[in-house]
């Protein structure tokens, strides 16, 4: 009995929300296709921008793009300056390490708060 009991829980049937991660898992698979090369899109997008807008402060690999954009700090900010300024402007973003931000771009993110972003971006 003990060995079945273990061996029940190796294979995850000690779960007990096993249905609400299920339920989470398929509405990813069902729902993310849609919406996943838009913010893909939109993230080569900004990417793109705030390399044009600021050469000099910041800096975007565009190798690889996903939808999370890391910002590199090479001028007059820091990733924790950089990362206030976006927070004072409505902009959540994290501090990945000392020289880098990121900012990732979801479903709920629109071609207009791309615009916000890189507006600011222009303003620092």
């Amino acid at each position: 009995m003990f060995r079945a009991r273990y061996d029940r829980k190796a294979l995850g049937g000690g779960w007990r929300q096993a249905g609400v991660l299920a339920s989470a898992a398929l509405y990813g698979l069902e729902n993310a296709p849609k919406t996943i090369s838009e913010d893909h899109r939109r993230a080569e997008h900004l990417a793109t921008k705030i390399n044009e807008l600021k050469p000099d402060d910041f800096h975007v690999d565009l190798d690889g793009m996903t939808n999370m954009v890391m910002v590199e700090c090479l001028g007059r900010f820091t990733s924790i300056q950089l990362e206030k300024e976006l927070e004072k402007n409505g902009i959540l973003s994290f501090m990945y390490d000392e020289k880098r931000v990121r900012l990732v771009i979801h479903r709920c993110i629109d071609d207009e708060d791309i615009e916000h972003v890189i507006e600011v971006f222009r303003q620092l």
